[in-house]
């Protein structure tokens, strides 16, 4: 296989660190992972992009997880940090859906495809995701594909796994993914800590439709769980969904590790008992990924200071170094 690309994307000088390091490894693992997707499978038209892009940004920090396993929590941070800064927080002067008429080969393409399959990925588990991909290239292999191709691969297997969505209803994964692909911008999500319980609400600017959006929250003793907030929905049963979803605890942490796609705002009480929580509770064990994206959202939330004074912030380093 040949590698065409700038010098110091491939080039790999140890004396630049972690930094190179991951750039060089990501753009070869990136290129590698084109032989399946791009070169074995070729989407249909160029809108079809993100096809390729968005599949080899999730399988270049995929490879570099399995062949390098002691440093997937430095991947892991790089992965959610490029997220947050390009996604999240970045430039959003060009921002358009991830699938577009022609194509692009920008952020939204590259970053938020790949970030949109590993929300997908969580929420469908590993397992029924690995085996989609499977048959997607199984299927498609020597010849082209666009994204109703892809989708219906996944669709398959979350049928024969008996998944369900936002209403208990089987899961129809072309209704789940539309606005994450073809819908420009990403939900907020508002948190509040009242009387001990969190809440949690989803909102939409700009005229946008509220998401399907399935939240992520670890409670204590490692156990995990998917809440939906899908404002608005109607379901079969004629239930129209609510804004708004209780946790009824305060040792709970939301959004682990990032994988919900939504801009995190917390109320000066949420932040407290999530702050309170880290501190106090032995068995609230979160990655390296969820409490440094905590800390940087909160830091962007707007007065720091008045959030987080600086013997919190040193408490949190602290917990986040002795993870």
């Amino acid at each position: 296989m040949l590698l065409l690309d700038d010098k110091e994307e491939i080039n790999y000088v140890n004396k630049y660190g972690y930094g190179q390091w991951y750039k060089v490894a990501g753009t070869i693992c990136h290129e590698m992972a084109h032989q399946w997707f791009g070169n074995l499978i070729t989407n249909k038209w160029w809108g079809d992009s993100w096809l390729h892009e968005g599949l080899a940004n999730y399988f270049e920090t995929f490879a570099l997880a399995k062949a390098f396993p002691n440093e997937k929590d430095i991947i892991d941070l790089k992965v959610a940090d490029i997220t947050s800064q390009e996604i999240i927080f970045g430039d959003h002067s060009e921002e358009h859906p991830v699938v577009t008429k022609d194509g692009d080969f920008d952020k939204y393409t590259y970053n938020k495809g790949g970030a949109v399959l590993r929300q997908l990925e969580a929420v469908i588990s590993p397992k029924i995701f690995q085996k989609s991909i499977q048959n997607y290239i199984k299927t498609f292999a020597y010849s082209n594909a666009n994204t109703a191709n892809f989708i219906q691969k996944i669709q398959e297997s979350v049928d024969e796994a008996n998944l369900k969505d936002w209403c208990g209803e089987a899961l129809n994964v072309s209704k789940f993914m539309d606005l994450w692909l073809n819908q420009k911008s990403i939900p907020e999500l508002l948190t509040d800590c009242v009387n001990g319980s969190f809440s949690i609400t989803q909102k939409v600017y700009n005229g946008n439709s509220p998401w399907p959006l399935p939240v992520f929250v670890q409670y204590e003793n490692d156990k995990n769980d998917m809440v939906w907030l899908a404002p608005g929905y109607v379901c079969q049963d004629g239930r129209k969904l609510r804004e708004t979803e209780i946790l009824q605890t305060s040792e709970v942490f939301i959004n682990r590790d990032l994988l919900s796609i939504a801009r995190m705002e917390y109320s000066l009480s949420a932040v407290n008992a999530i702050y309170n929580a880290l501190i106090s509770n032995k068995n609230l064990q979160i990655s390296p990924v969820s409490l440094k994206i905590f800390h940087d959202q909160i830091w962007k939330m707007g007065d720091y200071t008045e959030i987080f004074n600086h013997q919190k912030s040193a408490e949190i380093l602290d917990v986040y170094i002795n993870l």
